[in-house]
């Protein structure tokens, strides 16, 4: 009869514990950022409290496209960088920013700017001068998808259908003078 008593005794206080412990192991109080910025796809905070915030769009081969909450004082170069540059540096040649006129529901530019940030990556540049501006609420930045296509990036894509055919007609010609 004891050993049953001290086997329930073990059993129970392993299972209180085990289960009294889960409701204080979590602080369900504690919330870290928006709820609902978390629940939200490409939908970036960088804002500081201590400053006036406002949303940018962001737009094209970025690896994370999407809209960016961002503190005043943000520049074009700070967001790229928040962004994550683009996988081929030569779409940093065609960089837009459409600094927005009026925000409502029909978008209105005032003024587009290009910028080529490919500079930055030129092995040979040791000094350069580049525009960085400020963002403002509705910026849009945009890059292009994808990196134009070249003469010689056309014809090597022609070979890619060409050379198989080649090697077909080259066995067939060769197979009809043996016979």
């Amino acid at each position: 009869m004891p050993i049953k008593i001290l086997r329930f005794s073990i059993v129970f206080v392993i299972v209180f514990f085990t289960f009294s412990n889960a409701s204080f192991s979590q602080d369900t109080t504690l919330v870290i950022g928006n709820k609902v910025l978390k629940q939200k796809i490409n939908y970036y905070d960088f804002s500081d409290p201590t400053k006036i915030n406002f949303e940018v769009t962001v737009w094209g081969s970025f690896k994370s496209p999407g809209k960016y909450i961002v503190p005043e004082g943000s520049t074009l170069i700070d967001l790229i960088t928040f962004a994550g540059l683009p996988l081929y540096s030569e779409l940093l040649e065609d960089v837009t920013l459409l600094k927005a006129k009026n925000i409502s529901s029909k978008y209105e530019s005032a003024k587009v700017l290009k910028y080529n940030f490919k500079k930055f990556f030129d092995k040979n540049t040791s000094n350069f001068n580049i525009d960085n501006p400020l963002l403002g609420p509705g910026d849009i930045i945009v890059i292009p998808l994808e990196v134009e296509k070249s003469f010689w990036d056309y014809f090597k894509d022609g070979l890619i259908i060409i050379g198989p055919i080649a090697s077909i007609l080259s066995v067939i010609i060769a197979l009809n003078n043996n016979k």
